[in-house]
């Protein structure tokens, strides 16, 4: 069984790693609460890695996994790493999933991608592209082309959900989906974000799918700047239309 680098709060990664564009295989199927080649990392650097694989998170619905290339990122810089593993979350509640990182807070992601897909069985998680979950984040020029679905999730093709405060700063630019995105009825889904309430998102655009959610937005549910999208997204949309991503 792999054991995670960087495990928890007290145990976490603070160095920099340079994978050297080489590319590691993983397969993991765990119950840890951080999960991933790295599974915590804080004030840390992570570039020029690939990661391969499947990674499956079973842990208790009463507890939420953090899982993608790297768990949780803290207070880091990742740059220039692709996930092409596939992801799986089940039987998790609260939990948050996404290609590069799971839960992303005060860090900084440029030049990634993900290329695996994402599923999500159990209600109340987060799924994004890049990030699961995101605070006082800043994405640059990356994208996502794998496809993700989620049950009764939020579920964004770069950042799943974005917790917003007066003072944090949550900026995506230069970015893409390609990938389809699905949720039940009850769900949210968006080309870039599916919930957010502040933040900046520039120079985006999604060409993948929305299927089923009632609440679909092909860009982001608030203002955005120079973004675009090809789909028709459904209902729902705040006035304005695609001003908010609609």
């Amino acid at each position: 069984q792999w054991q995670p680098i960087g495990f928890d709060d007290s145990h976490y990664f603070s160095g920099n790693f340079d994978g050297g564009c080489h590319s590691i295989t993983l397969y993991l199927f765990t119950n840890s609460n951080y999960v991933g080649l790295f599974g915590y990392i804080n004030g840390s650097s992570i570039c020029n890695l690939n990661l391969h694989g499947k990674i499956k998170s079973n842990t208790s619905p009463s507890i939420g996994s953090k899982v993608g290339l790297i768990g949780y990122i803290s207070s880091s810089s990742v740059y220039n790493c692709t996930n092409y593993c596939n992801i799986e979350l089940n039987n998790n509640n609260a939990a948050q999933a996404g290609g590069i990182g799971g839960y992303i807070i005060f860090s900084t992601i440029v030049n990634c991608a993900n290329r695996g897909t994402i599923m999500s069985q159990h209600s109340g998680n987060a799924c994004g592209g890049i990030c699961g979950y995101a605070r006082h984040v800043k994405i640059y020029r990356s994208y996502n082309v794998g496809n993700l679905s989620c049950s009764s999730s939020n579920c964004g093709g770069i950042i799943g959900y974005v917790q917003s405060y007066w003072f944090d700063t949550v900026v995506v630019s230069n970015c893409y989906n390609t990938g389809d995105i699905s949720s039940s009825e009850s769900g949210y889904i968006g080309g870039i974000c599916s919930y957010i309430s502040q933040g900046q998102l520039t120079n985006c655009y999604n060409i993948g799918t929305l299927y089923t959610a009632t609440n679909r937005y092909g860009i982001a549910p608030l203002p955005v700047s120079n973004c675009y999208y090809l789909n028709t997204c459904g209902q729902n949309i705040p006035s304005g239309g695609s001003s908010y991503g609609g």
